[in-house]
């Protein structure tokens, strides 16, 4: 791990009461997951202040404290301890020479980070982000979880506004990048797509420094113009010709297409235990990453035959005549297209009647009413055939579609009751909402309702 001679060479800050000649096995900020021996940071937020816990920090073993104010026990002051916290981690991970991949985008960046780990654990011992560990505060706690043992790394970085990429890159100096797309999400604190896109191409711009590369989903138009003769560039496609490209796309049943990548020279035939084509691009980035790493062929294609979604992200919940698409996860305006349209398409394939369930969209400014309106319109084109709404802003959807039934719930058992009544035929149902939405409420009620039933 670090010495605090060590940390002291990365923070700026004054000493009270601490020894500088002993090491320590791991940072925490939370006095609820600490163990003893442990160092103590205090963050600060707009909801919580870490320097309240710094007693409890100590009752429960803690052995010493970043703060940015004195207190009365072992601690090393700084100006900011979210930057020290940064600064740590990047001191930690340069102690560990092994390719670190850094991965962000608008949609699509916890899925690829999964698919990524899962085909390069066909090579090496991965260690990867947890979750949604992909801020200021979880991507540092990532590296600061790196083992010896680990012999490569996947970091997933977010934002939501405009810089914090470029701080996530100087942390994490990544050796290899992915950009899956650039898409219309957290427009609070990013204005545009083209200061979204300015944001995310911050990976790229360290990346070049070092001569590292970076693979890019050129089925996005902003990557498409923007990666035309770049050097250290791996371009993907579903739509056209690029470096690794996809022919044959077949949905085969709920939850499994096949298709074949072409890499080179060779083909790779894929049948995947994952549907929708917006996952299929998360694949062909994974396929980048792991070729670029040495990866074999044969263990590609092995490791995608073993892929599957993590939880709230198109997961099946098959109840007999009724199968769920829960991807509650969280949704933006192009990841709800991109499962509003798998929806559509999987209906048909089963013969199912189509049904979503939509929560509101957050972060989006003030064009929110805009987006939930042309979500509205997007439903009408695709033909669904029944929409219920929850919350103030997907009401907005409503009034812009042309669908047999909708309706808007105040609460999720309003909506669950609703469609068990009119439960007449086999039924896919899409349940999405923005995280805050805590629509995996919907699908756990329709799971207890339909297996009463």
């Amino acid at each position: 791990m670090l010495t605090l001679n060590e940390i002291h060479k990365e923070v700026n800050g004054t000493f009270f009461n601490a020894p500088r000649n002993f090491s320590f096995e791991k940072v925490s900020t939370d006095t609820r997951t600490l163990k003893k021996g442990d160092i103590f940071i205090a963050l600060r937020g707009t909801k919580f202040d870490g320097h309240q816990f710094v007693k409890e920090a100590f009752e429960k073993g803690a052995q010493f404290c970043i703060v940015d104010t004195k207190v009365p026990v072992s601690c090393l002051v700084v100006k900011d301890t979210l930057e020290a916290l940064g600064n740590i981690a990047r001191a930690y991970r340069r102690k560990f020479k092994i390719p670190i991949v850094g991965i962000t985008g608008s949609n699509g960046k916890t899925t690829t980070k999964d698919m990524v780990a899962s085909l390069l654990a066909q090579k090496f011992v991965v260690h990867k982000s947890k979750a949604n560990f992909n801020n200021l505060i979880g991507v540092p706690l990532t590296l600061l979880n790196l083992k010896k043992d680990h012999q490569a790394a996947v970091v997933e970085m977010g934002t939501n506004q405009l810089g914090e990429i470029k701080r996530l890159t100087e942390i994490v100096e990544p050796t290899l990048g992915v950009i899956t797309h650039i898409g219309i999400a957290h427009l609070e604190g990013l204005k545009n797509l083209e200061e979204i896109f300015k944001e995310k191409i911050a990976l790229f711009e360290f990346l070049h420094k070092k001569e590292h590369h970076l693979i890019v989903n050129i089925d996005d138009p902003f990557l498409a113009q923007w990666a035309q003769g770049k050097n250290h560039v791996t371009s993907v496609s579903l739509e056209r010709k690029a470096d690794i490209y996809t022919k044959n796309f077949k949905v085969l049943e709920l939850g499994k297409t096949s298709f074949e990548i072409l890499l080179n020279k060779d083909t790779i035939p894929v049948v995947l235990n994952v549907g929708g084509k917006h996952h299929v691009r998360n694949v062909l980035l994974a396929v980048g990453v792991a070729h670029r790493l040495g990866v074999k062929l044969e263990d590609i294609e092995n490791g995608l035959s073993h892929l599957t979604t993590s939880p709230g992200r198109c997961e099946i919940h098959d109840l007999g005549r009724v199968k769920i698409l829960d991807d509650t996860y969280n949704a933006n305006p192009d990841s709800m297209r991109a499962s509003l349209e798998y929806l559509s398409e999987a209906g048909k394939t089963l013969g199912f009647k189509t049904v979503a369930i939509l929560g509101d969209m957050f972060e989006l400014g003030y064009k929110t009413k805009k987006f939930h309106q042309e979500i509205g319109r997007f439903i009408s084109q695709l033909k669904i055939h029944t929409l219920y709404t929850l919350g103030e802003y997907s009401q907005e959807m409503i009034g812009e579609t042309s669908i047999q039934h909708t309706q808007a719930g105040k609460q999720p058992i309003d909506i669950v009751n609703d469609f068990i009544k009119r439960l007449d035929q086999p039924t896919l149902v899409l349940v999405k909402g923005s995280r805050g939405m805590k629509m995996e409420v919907v699908v756990e009620l329709l799971k207890q309702k339909l297996k009463k039933g």
